[in-house]
């Protein structure tokens, strides 16, 4: 394999409740990459946090509608971060089996957008 075309990218990860949006517990790149803590998370960081234009209710309908068809969705947006900067990611999103408290999980894996575009830029030069 040629190492200069394969290159590890920043992610982060985290639990999220499918009808809240709480997000339950979070990874160190989540903590990196968005800038919330562990104590922020307690307090109750949710997904419209994150991304605070969307509609909480209709991204939840939209969501369950795609789950029906695949527990596996990826959908590239954009994220408020804790300190006001906004990141483009990309966020694979898979629903789980198991309930927490009688509530259905989403597991929400993300990169920036910003390091996929510098990789297959420096592809293309190679």
């Amino acid at each position: 394999m040629d190492q200069t075309k394969v290159h590890k990218l920043e992610c982060s990860q985290c639990l999220m409740e499918l009808r809240s949006g709480r997000i339950i517990t979070a990874d160190e790149g989540f903590m990196k990459m968005f800038g919330y803590t562990r104590e922020d998370i307690a307090e109750g960081v949710t997904y419209k946090d994150l991304v605070p234009c969307l509609d909480i209710k209709q991204i939840v309908g939209k969501l369950r509608e795609e789950f029906v068809f695949s527990s596996n969705i990826c959908y590239e947006h954009t994220v408020m971060c804790k300190n006001g900067e906004v990141k483009a990611v990309c966020s694979m999103l898979e629903i789980q089996n198991t309930l927490i408290k009688g509530h259905r999980m989403i597991r929400v894996s993300s990169t920036e957008l910003a390091s996929i575009i510098e990789l297959d830029t420096e592809a293309k030069f190679k």
